[in-house]
């Protein structure tokens, strides 16, 4: 099985984590931004590297897309 790739993920898409009670929503990329993904709780983006290693852990997707 081949693993999912964050930044295959379209906008839209939900990552969620229940262990940590984190959810990451991926959101249009404003121009000349490196991340994408709004974090639950908080007004900070997130790289799609850092959810790689979160879906490494215990966090799934969701949801893909709108």
């Amino acid at each position: 099985m081949t693993a999912i790739k964050a930044a295959n993920l379209p906008e839209g898409s939900i990552v969620v984590d229940d262990d940590r009670h984190l959810v990451w929503i991926a959101v249009q990329r404003p121009s000349g931004a490196y991340a994408r993904w709004s974090v639950s709780g908080s007004a900070a983006y997130i790289t799609d590297r850092e959810i790689d290693a979160a879906m490494s852990y215990t966090a799934r997707v969701l949801r893909v897309g709108h």
